[in-house]
């Protein structure tokens, strides 16, 4: 007998339906990004060119945290502190967010790719391409493939949906904002961002 009601509420009867809609979900995420490679340079250079509102600004910087080591570290252990079955959620919560981010640090290691903020000259997505397999020879500004932040944020707020399916729209919004602030502050194009959420999907829901 399962001590927690909102798992045994959020868990389907079978898991063919959900694995089926989650793989057709991440592969639209896929290829809205590959679609939008040709917009990645106007929208960088918007950003970049301090074209986003302050006060928005602010709110995305601090969204950030959502999908940021530290701050999913934190939040996983409010779960094992306050969830009535202990440690289980947690453990589970940390396999679905470590889990993304680690998915997405894998394909950095297969695809360079240089962050926005540092092309140097006028930015274009598909020029952003630099090498295949570059593995660990890269270094931060050639990272920005796919979104390691947008890949946790989905993982989280994957888990905490499953768990908590009451704030289902509350944690997709976190991950929304945390995935616009990696375009805001130029460390990420918005297909890094799609790229980022389809790994976090398909490893947060397995």
């Amino acid at each position: 007998m399962i001590s927690n009601p909102t798992i045994a509420e959020s868990m389907p009867a079978r898991s063919g339906p959900l694995w089926r809609n989650t793989l057709l979900f991440a592969v639209g995420l896929a290829l809205a990004g590959a679609l939008i490679v040709p917009f990645d340079g106007p929208v960088a250079h918007f950003f970049i060119g301090g074209g986003c509102p302050r006060e928005l600004d602010k709110l995305l910087d601090l969204s950030e945290v959502f999908g940021h080591f530290t701050g999913a570290s934190l939040i996983i252990l409010s779960v094992l502190v306050l969830d009535a079955c202990g440690w289980r959620p947690a453990a589970w919560l940390a396999g679905a967010v470590y889990g993304s981010g680690l998915g997405a640090n894998v394909l950095k290691m297969l695809v360079a790719r240089t962050r926005p903020s540092a092309v140097v000259g006028e930015i274009f997505g598909r020029d952003s391409f630099q090498s295949w397999f570059p593995l660990l020879t890269t270094e931060w500004a050639e990272r920005s493939f796919p979104s390691g932040h947008m890949a946790t944020a989905t993982g989280l707020a994957v888990g905490l949906s499953t768990l908590y399916p009451r704030g289902r729209w509350l944690f997709a919004v976190f991950a929304v904002l945390a995935g616009c602030q990696r375009i805001e502050s130029g460390a990420h194009f918005p297909s890094d961002v799609l790229w980022g959420a389809a790994v976090g999907l398909l490893i947060g829901t397995a």
